[in-house]
């Protein structure tokens, strides 16, 4: 074969070379993008499963929660048992090494089935635990906390050890990415050291062959980086390239769908974690202004609002009911300010009376002034939120800011509302039976005095009927003696 070779016309032999050269580059860069791309599925299914792991426990401990405190055990079902059973069925094919959905995962080994399969024992045993007290009717919230306690803490060591398999991949892929590297060198470098040895006519032709080994050794650098950033995390990396296969499109089109799911999960864990905050907070009790001083403080913080205030329904008179302000916050301040705002008066009123939100985006210069220790300004964004229940207002909520608020802002603020509505209507109940109490002991005791009273006058009734008794007998007694005198009178006559 090496005689034949070296018959050939020095032509065809450099052609041959660099025909097979480009070749070895070809199947170098799809093999090097094979393998970088599920590598990649592999470090992302793994993230996304344990992503969904933490977000089922998390919501699903807020679930348990709020339908323990509703009692509502047919919700428990929907709301906290199929989530489990879910991520137990993932885990279950993890653990046996098939595919979940269309994205291979990893095929774990003796350690992560380990903590696999603790993982999956304690996750069983919470939905065991749960199933049980659904049926049962009798909620135990400290033997579930525990049980949502030890999964996430197997959860974080599976995480763990996924994590070093997850870099293990990622060193791979960087292993892979600088071998192909080496062998396109190679490559290139054989096929410069042959082309120098053919004719000085082939020169332009060996030029152009270089530069596009360059290029596309370039190209291969920038998509290498490009996925090693994206399997980072960082989704504000830019790639510009002239490829004219389709592969920069796709994996800029992979890069925007994998930032808009980290964004909304961002979202998502930000409203989670903001009403699992007002729902602790709400769980205190104890002084009712101090609860809303640290509610309207915590709602215009975590929102980023500057400014806000809780008005509250006042019908201590039913005849003439308003809306009172009972806690007011600006720039990490409480304000000490006392208003009334009548039914249907202002937004504040309207929004109570219409039961919707009122959300502004362009303001009245003398709406509200905001002031700050640059000066004073008017906000360009106002939200006013009824406070709702069970198709009952108790009030509004009003927050201002120079910061336009986004929807899923809007929509966890109505959230806030609701909770903090279901909170004033529990308390506005325990005070109207606490009041109802109240107001039957009084009675019992007024009773209880009116009963002594009428015992007293009995016994004094009875001590003078006696009386009166005795002095009867003694007058009888006389007049008997009388009669006996004025009888023996008449007879000694």
């Amino acid at each position: 074969m090496v005689k034949v070779i070296k018959k050939l016309n020095p032509i065809f032999r450099n052609t041959g070379i660099l025909a097979f050269s480009g070749l070895v580059v070809v199947v170098l860069i799809a093999l090097a993008g094979r393998y970088i791309r599920i590598g990649y599925a592999q470090t992302t299914a793994c993230n996304n499963l344990i992503m969904e792991c933490r977000q089922v426990l998390v919501s699903s401990q807020l679930h348990y929660d709020r339908i323990a405190d509703s009692n509502q055990p047919q919700a428990m079902e929907d709301k906290v048992l199929k989530p489990l059973s879910r991520i137990i069925h993932n885990l279950e094919t993890f653990y046996a090494g098939d595919r979940l959905s269309d994205i291979n995962l990893p095929e774990p080994d003796e350690d992560t089935r380990v903590l696999i399969k603790n993982f999956l024992y304690d996750v069983q045993r919470l939905s065991n635990d749960i199933d049980q007290q659904r049926q049962a009717g009798i909620f135990v919230k400290s033997e579930i906390d525990n049980a949502f306690e030890q999964a996430s803490h197997s959860l974080e060591r599976l995480a763990g050890l996924l994590a070093v398999q997850v870099k293990a991949i990622s060193e791979r892929m960087q292993s892979v990415s600088v071998v192909v590297l080496i062998l396109l060198a190679g490559v290139i470098a054989i096929s410069v050291f042959m082309y120098f040895r053919s004719s000085r006519e082939k020169d332009k032709l060996f030029d152009l062959t270089v530069a596009n080994l360059q290029e596309e050794k370039s190209r291969v650098d920038t998509l290498s980086r490009f996925i090693e950033a994206i399997s980072t995390g960082n989704y504000s990396v830019a790639i510009e390239s002239d490829d004219k296969s389709g592969l920069t499109d796709r994996l800029l089109s992979m890069r925007d769908r994998l930032k808009a799911t980290a964004d909304e999960d961002a979202r998502r864990n930000w409203a989670t974690q903001g009403l699992a905050q007002i729902g602790e907070m709400l769980r205190e009790t104890g002084n009712s202004a101090l609860l809303f001083d640290k509610l309207i403080k915590f709602v215009v913080n975590y929102t980023g609002s500057n400014q806000g205030g809780l008005f509250l329904l006042n019908d201590e008179d039913e005849h003439n009911q308003f809306l009172e302000l009972v806690s007011a916050y600006a720039f990490e301040r409480k304000k000490f300010i006392s208003k009334r705002v009548e039914i249907g008066q202002g937004l504040v009123g309207q929004c109570y009376q219409e039961a919707d939100r009122i959300f502004l985006a362009k303001l009245p210069e003398d709406y509200v002034h905001i002031t700050s220790g640059l000066g004073g300004a008017t906000p360009t964004c106002l939200l006013l939120v009824p406070l709702k229940a069970n198709d009952k207002v108790y009030g509004v909520l009003e927050l201002a800011g120079f910061k336009r608020l986004e929807e899923h802002e809007i929509q966890l603020i109505e959230k806030f509302a609701e909770s903090i509505a279901a909170t004033v209507s529990a308390v506005r109940v325990n005070e109207s039976t606490r009041m109802l109490l109240e107001r039957t002991q009084q009675q019992a005791e007024e009773m209880r005095a009116q009963e002594e009273e009428m015992r007293q006058n009995m016994e004094e009734l009875s001590a003078t009927q006696e009386e009166m008794a005795r002095k009867e007998r003694e007058y009888i007694k006389r007049i008997n003696e009388l009669e006996q005198r004025v009888n023996s009178r008449a007879t000694a006559g």
